[in-house]
């Protein structure tokens, strides 16, 4: 509430942080930092807690600067400065390179945000695929991502469920029996939004912590536990070989 105040462009990520866009309130990074330290005495004043705030020019950095100093302080990265005080820091530093992907990125000596972003274009894409050509953007300053207006909606692509067994499943019975509890759950989401599904998602772990998923889709769009269960369990069947126990089962 005390964001929105300032600007009608508030986006959340997670409980605890949020994007806020005060382009059409200032008009210079010195500005910026006057209303960061506003906002951050005002929260502190009003509901007791210390918040650390990233000016910035995008997105990744603004998220980026929120970390850098805590608590109850304010980083700022410009277009000028970015390079001093964003490059020399460790790449996992960085929005959406989390553990798998540090861990790609180290086995190719990419150790910090500078290394990633004079790491040629085409490489990355081939190592993380468009994951890599978005991070490689990142690195050199280039997210154009927006803050979305307070009480954006976006479409809803998907709906899903999953869930590590209390024990590893060693048969088809006791695989389809928690397919199915997935799957009524994934259908009482959908009838709450009133959508239906043009396919189904199987998600498989085994006991060894090897994944897949397999999709399929219905001939008929469909918002029955019913039929999810079925196709759900019907890719298991085709693509499931039990070398291993499962560990782990996800429908979507």
């Amino acid at each position: 509430d005390i964001y929105r105040q300032y600007s009608d462009r508030v986006e959340s990520f997670g409980i605890d942080e949020a994007w806020i866009d005060i382009t059409q309130s200032v008009h210079s990074f010195q500005e910026a930092e006057q209303l960061a330290h506003t906002i951050r005495v005002r929260v502190l004043q009003e509901t007791g807690l210390t918040v650390s705030i990233g000016v910035s020019y995008n997105k990744v950095f603004a998220k980026l600067g929120s970390d850098l100093k805590k608590p109850n302080a304010v980083t700022v990265i410009t277009p000028d400065n970015f390079k001093e005080k964003v490059w020399p820091l460790s790449v996992d530093q960085l929005l959406y390179v989390g553990r798998a992907t540090y861990q790609k990125l180290q086995k190719m000596c990419i150790k910090t945000i500078e290394d990633l972003a004079k790491t040629e274009e085409k490489l990355l894409h081939t190592l993380l695929g468009k994951n890599g050509v978005m991070l490689h953007k990142f690195a050199c300053g280039l997210d154009d991502g927006e803050v979305r207006k307070t009480g954006y909606r976006e479409e809803m692509k998907s709906i899903g469920n999953s869930t590590t067994c209390p024990r590893d499943l060693k048969t088809i019975e006791e695989v389809s029996h928690i397919l199915y509890l997935l799957a009524e759950n994934v259908a009482k989401r959908m009838n709450k939004e009133g959508v239906y599904a043009k396919e189904v998602q199987l998600w498989v772990k085994d006991n060894t912590l090897a994944s897949f998923d397999r999709q399929k889709q219905f001939f008929m769009p469909t918002d029955l536990a019913k039929d999810l269960h079925e196709g759900a369990l019907e890719l298991f069947q085709q693509h499931y070989t039990w070398e291993h126990t499962v560990r782990a089962l996800g429908v979507r």
